[in-house]
């Protein structure tokens, strides 16, 4: 194998891409910290919590639905740019909102930056990336989600704990506004580092822009520049990159490999793993944890989530993708069982689940291993075969449907759980929850192929 001498480079436009991933993840956790507030502040029923938290999933089926065109019309560059707008105004807007629905409004705009990123970055890494190293540098969106969790939670506890509570006082406002407001310094430096990267070769040669695709290919790789260059040209077949491709010749039949992916998408979020990260402050509090001990389980928890990450990186250039899939819904699917039967042992006194001794904590540890069974497995490589698997016709807008279709499942998920929660309890909630990884066991065991050491212009449609 020859050795790239590109590769601190290569290293410099994935982080920077990957910062798109950071915002996905800190948009997406800070709710955790301030539910209970937003409770208390705006007097909300749980329908209406389970709106303020899964609203966000609304724009980013928007978000994800525009990327897609968006990145093929104008660049992944352009695009990235559109979203970062899009996380200042969303970070601004729900630090000064007054009423439940100004949040809800600028968790929409938020919304619409994270579908953005959640297509777009690892669309953008894999078309940058060497082959040989696909699965690691795709992996840094996932890592890049984990660790906006993980700031999103440290801010949420900093703040909590300085001011007392989420819903005390600081410097005249009320302390979980911070939680919001903190979002705009890595989205101004997210902004900045955009101008710093290149354009996607592939987009570049789709636009027939070749002699600035040989310019950056240049940059990323030393060797076969030309080859790559008119292979690149014959993936496209001559024309530009469509919504149509996603769809079979003169039909409306969409091709295999969407429907795979569409599935594999709605299987991420089924799992039902953002139960614990989106509302794990309602959870431990439920099982006897006072708040500020509530929002430290949850910075311990994403530390887990980094490091169970970190090993997925390691490893998936080494065994594969599919392997990982198969061992984690089979892991997570032990896993959320083993919670409903923890929470099955519980009695209710005073609207807290009352667990015997010993119980919650085992509850937490089991929560833990299931976070990190999720971050080592699905969570990472669920983004890694979005960004691979679609020939480089259909990519931009295929990775877009399938954002979508996650981010529908996510809006599923978090706006039903506090319904179900107080209708059948946690319990049966947590044992419902064990069918999704079953059933994305057997997908992925027939009908989900290998990509790993595969180019992208080897992808294949069906």
């Amino acid at each position: 194998m020859q050795k790239n001498n590109n590769l601190p480079y290569i290293i410099f436009i994935t982080l920077i891409a990957a910062l798109g991933g950071f915002l996905f993840g800190y948009d997406f956790g800070v709710i955790n910290g301030a539910v209970k507030a937003l409770e208390l502040e705006f007097s909300l029923s749980s329908t209406e919590t389970g709106l303020n938290v899964g609203i966000l999933a609304l724009g980013c089926i928007v978000g994800a639905l525009m990327s897609g065109w968006c990145a093929d019309k104008f660049g992944r560059k352009a695009t990235m740019m559109l979203m970062c707008i899009f996380f200042i105004v969303s970070a601004a807007g729900c630090g000064w909102a007054r009423t439940s629905t100004e949040l809800m409004f600028y968790r929409v705009v938020g919304g619409v930056g994270v579908g953005a990123a959640s297509a777009i970055c690892p669309a953008y890494i894999c078309e940058i990336a060497p082959v040989s190293i696909r699965g690691m540098l795709a992996s840094a969106q996932q890592l890049a989600i984990v660790s906006g969790l993980f700031a999103a939670f440290l801010v949420n506890y900093l703040i909590s704990l300085y001011s007392g509570s989420p819903s005390e006082k600081l410097f005249g406002f009320t302390a979980w506004r911070f939680m919001f407001w903190a979002e705009a310094i890595p989205a101004f430096i997210f902004l900045l580092g955009i101008f710093f990267i290149p354009e996607s070769p592939r987009f570049l040669i789709a636009k027939k822009k070749f002699a600035a695709a040989k310019k950056v290919i240049s940059k990323i790789s030393n060797f076969h520049i030309d080859e790559e260059i008119e292979k690149i040209k014959l993936s496209l077949k001559g024309k530009k990159p469509s919504i149509k491709d996603i769809f079979k010749e003169n039909s409306f039949k969409l091709h295999g490999i969407v429907l795979v992916g569409m599935f594999l998408a709605a299987s991420q979020q089924l799992t039902g793993v953002n139960i614990i990260l989106n509302y794990g402050e309602v959870l431990w509090t439920s099982i006897g944890f006072d708040t500020n001990n509530a929002l430290l389980q949850n910075v311990i928890i994403s530390m887990v989530n980094i490091v169970s990450t970190v090993v997925a990186i390691l490893l998936i250039d080494k065994i594969g993708r599919k392997i990982l899939l198969l061992v984690g819904s089979l892991t997570m699917a032990i896993l959320i069982g083993a919670m409903g039967f923890i929470f099955s042992q519980g009695t209710l006194v005073d609207g807290h689940l009352n667990l015997p001794d010993g119980y919650g904590i085992a509850a937490f540890f089991v929560g833990m291993a299931f976070v990190a069974t999720f971050a080592g497995t699905w969570g990472p490589v669920l983004w890694v075969l979005l960004g691979e698997m679609f020939p480089n016709s259909m990519r931009a807008s295929a990775i877009g449907l399938c954002s979508a279709v996650l981010w529908l499942s996510n809006f599923f998920v978090l706006f039903s759980f506090p319904i179900m929660n107080e209708k059948l309890g946690l319990s049966m909630t947590y044992i419902i929850y064990t069918v999704f990884p079953l059933l994305a066991f057997f997908f992925v065991k027939f009908f989900v192929r290998e990509t790993k050491n595969v180019t992208l212009e080897d992808m294949q449609s069906e």
